[in-house]
């Protein structure tokens, strides 16, 4: 991906580097849940970062924040809940998530509504492309 949420997340200071990234969705629910996780390069510290958000299909004619009109049907607006940064281990010590810090976003009513638009879909490969020209492919 080239969206500045992750690509920040690959150039963290102190010598913590970013793990394994994951968007599990429930689509039944309309639920996704992007999960990163973040390690100190010599084990002091390991962490982890999840955002919750509840997902539907997007009205026709919509514009994302790029400007770009929903006419082809494939746009997902997207609705973040919440941030979960946690603290696993510390040193030597497990937390198992005890140290935790849980934000909820609010939506600026004046900007255009979070959404990605599905350019190809399968059974292995997710190709989108965010509201703000970002680029996701999940396999």
């Amino acid at each position: 991906t080239n969206a500045p949420e992750i690509t920040t997340l690959a150039a963290l200071p102190l010598g913590f580097q970013l793990g394994e990234v994951y968007q599990p969705l429930d689509v039944a629910e309309g639920i996704l849940e992007n999960q990163a996780s973040v390690k100190h390069s010599l084990n002091l510290a390991m962490g982890s970062t999840r955002v919750i958000a509840d997902f539907r299909p997007a009205a026709l004619g919509t514009l994302n924040a790029a400007g770009v009109r929903n006419i082809a049907g494939n746009r997902v607006d997207v609705d973040f809940q919440r941030v979960v940064f946690s603290l696993d281990r510390l040193f030597a010590a497990d937390l198992n998530g005890r140290v935790r810090k849980v934000v909820a976003p609010k939506q600026d009513p004046n900007l255009p509504q979070p959404a990605v638009d599905v350019t190809y879909l399968d059974d292995v490969l997710r190709i989108t492309r965010g509201g703000d020209g970002s680029l996701f492919v999940l396999k």
